[in-house]
């Protein structure tokens, strides 16, 4: 499975994992994408994109953690706008 799939179904869980914490590894997932397209010369724009990723992933677990609830829905929303953004970008092979 590629980096892209790895990161979209990671993402995927986040989003499903509703009111409470982050779907465990998801962030950790979102780094091994990062690491591997680093090791494959991967494109730039799919790098720094995972790392705007991380730092969304990020801002939504501490939102969880202080109950912000405004916070929780707009880092919600960015992260599902960004989902099917990414596995739309990915390389077919």
């Amino acid at each position: 499975m590629n980096a892209y799939r790895k990161v979209y179904q990671a993402l995927d869980a986040a989003l499903a994992s509703g009111e409470r914490a982050v779907a465990p590894g998801t962030e950790a997932a979102v780094q091994a994408a990062i690491a591997e397209l680093r090791a494959r010369g991967g494109p730039p724009e799919a790098m720094a994109r995972l790392q705007e990723i991380s730092v969304d992933l990020a801002r939504l677990n501490g939102a969880l953690r202080e109950g912000d609830d405004h916070e929780c829905m707009t880092q919600r929303a960015r992260l599902a706008a960004v989902k099917d953004e990414w596995l739309r970008q990915a390389p077919l092979n």
